[in-house]
Parts: C-alpha cells; sequence; structure tokens
C-alpha cells in the first residue's frame, strides 16, 4: 500500500510524533484507519494526541489550524469542485517541512491543470 510506504519513510526522517495523515473523508473512513484497522500499529486518531511514538491521523476539517512537520494528504477523489479546492489547501498549508499527496490517477491530471491555471494567472 502506498500510504505504508510513505508513512515508513517519514519515519526515517522524523519522529512518530512529527508526522500526520490527513484526510478528505471522515476518520474511520479513511485510507489511515484501514491501515490501522490491518495491524499498523503506529496509527493512532487525533484525538489521542498524547499518544507517544504514534503516527496520529484525522481528516483536514480536525487538523484545521494546526501544523506538523510532515503532512500526508491521503483520499484526494475529486478537485473539480472549489470547495474540494480549499480542503486541499487547508490540507497543504498544514505541513511546515515536508508535504506528500496521495491522490486518485484521474486527481493528478486535476492538480495539474490547477497548478498551470494559477501560474497563469501570475
Amino acid at each position: 500500500m502506498v500510504l505504508k510506504t510513505e508513512v515508513d519513510a517519514l519515519v526515517r526522517e522524523y519522529s512518530p510524533e512529527q508526522i500526520v495523515i490527513l484526510s478528505v473523508r471522515r476518520d474511520d473512513v479513511s485510507a489511515a484507519a484501514g491501515l490501522s484497522k490491518d495491524g499498523d500499529m503506529r496509527l493512532v486518531p487525533l484525538r489521542e494526541a498524547h499518544a507517544p511514538k504514534k503516527v496520529r491521523y484525522g481528516s483536514i476539517y480536525a487538523f484545521k489550524g494546526m501544523e506538523a512537520a510532515a503532512i500526508v494528504l491521503t483520499d484526494i477523489d475529486d478537485l473539480e469542485s472549489s470547495s474540494a479546492q480549499r480542503l486541499l489547501y487547508v490540507g497543504m498549508s498544514r505541513a511546515r517541512v515536508s508535504l506528500r499527496m496521495l491522490m486518485m490517477e484521474g486527481c493528478r491530471r486535476q492538480y495539474a491543470r490547477m497548478i498551470r491555471t494559477s501560474l497563469q494567472q501570475v
């Protein structure tokens, strides 16, 4: 699984407490929750804020206004609507040092189009 590979790479650079996985979905249906249920004991929900040596996960909404050294954005499956784009921006802006985005293949084209459009407006 791609998310597990990204977490494995990040824990070589950052302590688990510095890594947060954020999703556009609710905690219980996110990719991180699925990975946790599959036995990855490093992952805990955001509400367990004082879990030492754990990577926290939750929704972008739940993490609004907070920051972490390393952020992994997951479950990105739509960027057509302006609300989806704003949510992506909020998630991206939570990263202080490292940002990784895991999105569906179709979203990559949407994301590239968004970047091109933004650059043309500059």
